[in-house]
């Protein structure tokens, strides 16, 4: 009983010392984590200047697609929008607007994330543009989409030149209008 009492002294010290070491280095390596989430949040919103890829997904007709950037010299506006997203209701006549009116000096193309309703809504917003759905998750991750609406426009060689996200209202609309020197209302 005796040895018994002695040994469990030394190897619950032992055990002590391991388990305060252990906690330190796992403390350390929280801290580090947390910098990481703090860089990496800082880097997840796409900038002008980042290069995204072409868009590949199925049309309403139900032929896969692959939008080229390179296909075009002019610079291209992408709406990404949900049919059942409020404000993309709510953006229909704006966008509707925004595209009459630039038409001509941009390429358009509209990126449903749903595939739920998608005819109705463009055909209920006049979409007279190539309009995807179905992208592959690995394309949707290179545009980093925050949430819906969100419109970019990209350069023939893929580089995004401005980003807005939400809904063309309010200091979204009046950098929209700023940039195409056009007005929304």
């Amino acid at each position: 009983m005796q040895i018994v009492s002695k040994l469990m002294f030394p190897a619950s010290l032992i055990l002590l010392v391991f388990s305060v070491g252990l906690n330190f280095v796992l403390a350390e390596e929280i801290k580090g984590l947390r910098r990481n989430i703090g860089k990496l949040k800082s880097e997840t919103s796409i900038k002008p200047g980042d290069s995204v890829p072409d868009i590949l997904g199925v049309s309403p007709e139900r032929v896969e697609t692959i939008f080229r950037f390179k296909d075009d010299t002019r610079s291209t506006v992408v709406y990404f929008f949900s049919p059942r997203c409020s404000w993309c209701v709510k953006n229909r006549e704006l966008f509707a607007k925004l595209h009459s009116s630039q038409k001509d000096r941009f390429r358009w193309v509209a990126v449903s994330l749903d595939t739920t309703n998608v005819e109705e809504f463009v055909r209920e917003s006049n979409m007279a543009m190539p309009v995807l759905s179905q992208v592959p998750d690995e394309v949707l991750d290179s545009y980093r989409i925050e949430g819906t609406p969100q419109t970019f426009v990209v350069a023939s060689d893929g580089r995004v030149l401005k980003k807005w996200v939400g809904s063309f209202t309010g200091s979204v609309g009046a950098e929209m209008e700023s940039f195409f020197g056009s007005s929304l209302q």
